[in-house]
Parts: C-alpha cells; structure tokens; sequence
C-alpha cells in the first residue's frame, strides 16, 4: 500500500485555497470509492468523502457525499459548485469516448 502524500499542484484545493492531502480508504472497482482530505496527512478519524457508481439504463450514475461539518452556507455552495463543475467537465470528457 501507498504511503499517503500531499498532492502537488494539480491537487484538490480546500476551502482556504491551501494544498489538501487525500487517503484513499476504500476502492470497490465499479462500485465505490471513500477517501478522506484533510490538510495534514494521516489524520485518523475524519469521515470519507463516498462516491457510489451505479449502473442505471443507459449508463452510470454517479453520486458523492461529504461530510460538511462546521462549512458556512458559503463553503457548502462552492464545494457544491466545485463537484458540479467536475462532474460536468467528466460528463464530456466519457461523453467523448463514447
């Protein structure tokens, strides 16, 4: 297994703009994945971030959950805009390859 790291600058930014570091947690191949960001690595005991994949007619749905303890109205909406902004640039990307 790898040693988790902080990602460089293609990585995930927190709300505060400063590098975030990831775990993955769980990988279950075409069904799920869990992993955590924190802005340290190694941080024990904080709630994954969850995206399912489920086969549905016509394709795959994808859907992600993270916890959003102690986040303002304001960080809710930009880490949901961030997520929608990603999933839309996804879309196009697997609608390319079709």
């Amino acid at each position: 297994m790898r040693k988790p790291h902080c990602a460089g600058n293609a990585s995930a930014r927190s709300i505060a703009t400063s590098p975030a570091c990831k775990q993955y947690r769980v990988v279950e191949p075409i069904s799920r994945i869990e992993f955590v960001l924190s802005d340290e690595p190694l941080v024990a005991g904080l709630d994954p971030v969850v995206t399912t994949f489920t086969e549905v007619e016509g394709g795959d749905e994808v859907s992600l959950f993270q916890p959003a303890y102690g986040f303002s109205d304001e960080q809710i909406a930009a880490t949901v805009a961030g997520y929608n902004a990603f999933f839309d640039a996804l879309e196009k990307v697997v609608s390319s390859i079709k």
